[in-house]
């Protein structure tokens, strides 16, 4: 289901501040609408664009007063392996505490598939095919500090 809203490279440009609350509002009512038990989102480690931390922080907004729902961050792949020291920068100035874990993984055609979605992407992301590995997802539990 789409939120109506396009990536950076394909918009005039507008600003993260201003696009914030239209994209927190936008997940809260789906997570309202829907009620998953768990919802995953980037840590924000794109490079060239804020869409991967406007992307964080506003699943941050829309997750933190809706406790039934469990938050889960991603490292963005392949920028988690591309860039390791941002993983760990973006980790330690998190808006709440995390903890890394292991969880499923997708079969490699089911992944292979769903990293082709982003073919018009990929020429400009250097080492784009470590992401089909098996067990290359880094997932993390967060716990919103009180």
């Amino acid at each position: 289901m789409g939120l109506g809203l396009v990536d950076e490279l394909y918009r005039p440009f507008v600003g993260h501040e201003e696009l914030l609350p239209q994209l927190a509002a936008s997940i809260a009512a789906l997570l309202d609408e829907r009620r998953p038990r768990a919802c995953a989102f980037p840590v924000g480690l794109g490079t060239g664009t804020s869409d991967h931390e406007l992307a964080r922080d506003a699943a941050v907004h829309a997750l933190r007063p809706r406790g039934w729902c469990h938050p889960i961050a991603y490292a963005e792949l392949p920028y988690a392996f591309n860039f390791p020291s941002r993983l760990d920068e973006r980790l330690l100035n998190f808006p709440a505490r995390v903890r890394r874990f292991v969880g499923p993984t997708l079969r490699p055609g089911v992944k292979q598939d769903a990293v082709r979605c982003y073919e018009t992407q990929l020429q400009h992301v250097p080492s784009w095919e470590r992401a089909l590995e098996p067990g290359t997802e880094r997932l993390f539990h967060v716990r919103w500090s009180s």
